[in-house]
């Protein structure tokens, strides 16, 4: 007779630890094994047989094998006996000795983790949006929210940010923008991987104090470190030298792009450069620049590092109202980018005055738009996201329609009469019955129905919810139309014209 088997000894419930079990493996402290966790991309597990009860979290038992050959884990320990060293020191008031230890505090260094996660080039820039969101994030937060978290650590992600930034725009790979409350989404195609990541407004944050900032920093250290690995290689695929100089005085009036200086590498590096990039960059196709041939002023007022990103990524010429000289140019500038209720002072003859907006909608549609909707002291038309897929939505608003008119147009300055605008609302009306779903006919219900007999009871189910679904969608939709058709049928007796 065999020995009996002990419950947890085999099967499922011995490939997996508990959280305590894998700390007196790895003998760390419960911070240090989220950090390490964190950095090396390993997560807790859901197992169907919990051995060790529910209320207990479990993790893989080779990702914890994995942990203990992590050099990461002489480090936290070489830092452990370093603040103990220096807490001995501090105590004892000696002070010259504990500042000759800080100068030999021991360094983590995060490279070799990147070449682990991220085998190749396209594998980082697919997990690189929440890298781009974070840091950005961090860039705009106040410094000190732990003690980790110093000013030279926003500054070190404020020249990611711009570093980033810059490749973008030079190499013109935006292809979406949208504001919202949260902040202002953008969207890039990079070596065909579509990169998408928030940028916060420039407001003072208020932090709030039940977050835990310490996880977020354990994160920020790991993302600053593929942003530095990915910015290199994307700037060494152009021949750009990299980390790129800093120009001292836009960099003090608080110019992002602007101050940026884009130098080329030297012949002999040039020749480096992977052939492959090469050939695939003379057969890209020729890239839409909205703002071509443009020169863009931008005011004191408005928040000049998304746009001038955004004018620059679409091929204008950015000068801002610090650097602005009107001898120079003067006749140059096509367009000011203006955010008050009222143009301050005489306007140029030979330039636009408008609102942000117009910078947005007109980057999105790929084409200028015309500039008296958006003029200086004027109700602004309804943003509308780039990212929503209005003909799978169901509902196309109306505003979609005039942009979609504007971009078919020939000659992007085209100005808007007023009496064009009521044709648009009549056009919308027959768009308005053309979108409603043509009727079914009885041939096609009695084939419905016979499928719907034919299907399995799970299957019936997922049917059924399926298709409350789409009514609730067409629901919401119809709901919109008629609060349209109310607001049109209103605005026409409230007109001069009605009466």
């Amino acid at each position: 007779m065999g020995r009996m088997k002990k419950a947890g000894e085999s099967g499922i419930a011995a490939q997996y630890l508990t959280r305590g079990q894998a700390l007196r493996k790895l003998q760390v402290s419960l911070p240090d094994f989220r950090r390490l966790c964190i950095l090396k991309g390993i997560y807790p597990r859901d197992p169907k047989k919990k051995a060790n009860g529910r209320d207990k979290t479990y993790y893989h038992k080779k990702d914890i094998l994995f942990l203990q050959h992590e050099p990461l884990l002489k480090k936290f320990r070489d830092m452990k006996v370093f603040l103990r060293h220096r807490q001995r020191l501090l105590a004892r008031h000696e002070e010259s000795r504990a500042a000759q230890l800080e100068r030999n505090r021991p360094v983590m260094n995060l490279d070799h983790l990147i070449k682990e996660r991220f085998p190749t080039f396209v594998d980082a820039l697919r997990d690189v949006d929440d890298a781009l969101t974070l840091v950005h994030l961090f860039a705009r937060l106040p410094s000190r929210l732990t003690s980790f978290h110093s000013p030279n650590v926003s500054e070190l992600c404020l020249d990611l940010c711009r570093q980033f930034q810059s490749y973008v725009a030079r190499e013109h790979c935006l292809t979406k923008v949208f504001v919202s409350i949260k902040g202002v989404y953008f969207q890039a195609v990079i070596n065909g991987e579509t990169v998408t990541w928030i940028v916060p407004h420039k407001f003072a944050q208020q932090c709030p104090d039940d977050v835990d900032y310490k996880v977020m920093f354990t994160f920020l250290e790991f993302y600053m470190t593929l942003i530095r690995f990915v910015n290199f290689k994307l700037y060494h695929d152009v021949g750009l030298v990299y980390p790129p100089a800093i120009n001292k005085e836009s960099n003090e009036k608080g110019q992002l792009l602007s101050a940026v200086i884009l130098n080329k590498v030297a012949s002999s590096e040039a020749d480096e450069i992977d052939p492959e990039f090469r050939v695939n960059e003379a057969d890209a196709e020729p890239v839409s620049l909205p703002f071509r041939d443009t020169v863009v002023l931008l005011s004191r007022e408005v928040p000049s590092d998304v746009l001038e990103f955004v004018l620059t990524a679409g091929g204008a010429r950015v000068i801002h109202e610090e650097d602005y000289d009107a001898s120079v140019d003067g006749d140059a500038v096509t367009h000011q980018i203006v955010d008050r209720p009222a143009i301050v002072g005489e306007p140029h003859p030979n330039r636009d005055y408008v609102q942000p907006q117009w910078v947005f909608d007109s980057f999105n549609i790929k084409t200028m738009l015309p500039v008296h909707p958006y003029a200086v002291g004027k109700p602004l038309p309804p943003h509308l996201s780039p990212f929503v897929d209005d003909d799978a939505e169901g509902y196309v608003p109306a505003q979609r329609r005039i942009l979609d008119e504007w971009a078919n147009k020939t000659g992007s300055a085209a100005r808007v009469h007023d009496g064009e605008e009521g044709d648009e609302s009549e056009d919308e009306d027959g768009a308005d019955e053309a979108a409603q779903p043509a009727k079914t006919t009885a041939a096609e219900d009695d084939d419905k129905e016979l499928a719907k007999i034919m299907m399995t009871k799970k299957n019936k189910r997922l049917y059924s919810r399926m298709q409350h679904g789409i009514a609730e969608k067409r629901k919401a939709n119809e709901a919109l139309e008629d609060k349209r058709r109310k607001a049109r049928k209103t605005s026409k007796k409230s007109s001069p014209e009605s009466n």
